[in-house]
């Protein structure tokens, strides 16, 4: 018996609120790329390639404890 294959993910979530709702913020990244998804309260499933979307992952990437390689920074 072998090993033929190992990946290893990082996941980091994030809770934004607004006034108006509030969303939940996943990225799971492997050894091969990076999985967004955004939900919404009030919509459901946001699309990641959209305006809004860009605008959350843009926020999630630039908060200051986001560090995929090592987990929490703070």
């Amino acid at each position: 018996m072998k090993v033929t294959d190992k990946a290893v993910y990082h996941t980091i979530t994030w809770r934004i609120e607004t006034d108006d709702d509030t969303y939940f913020v996943t990225c799971q990244e492997n050894d091969f790329d990076e999985t967004w998804r955004i939900e919404s309260d009030l919509e459901g499933e946001i699309d990641v390639d959209s305006e809004l979307g860009n605008e959350i992952k843009s926020l999630c990437e630039t908060y200051e404890d986001f560090d995929m390689d090592g987990g929490y920074n703070g």
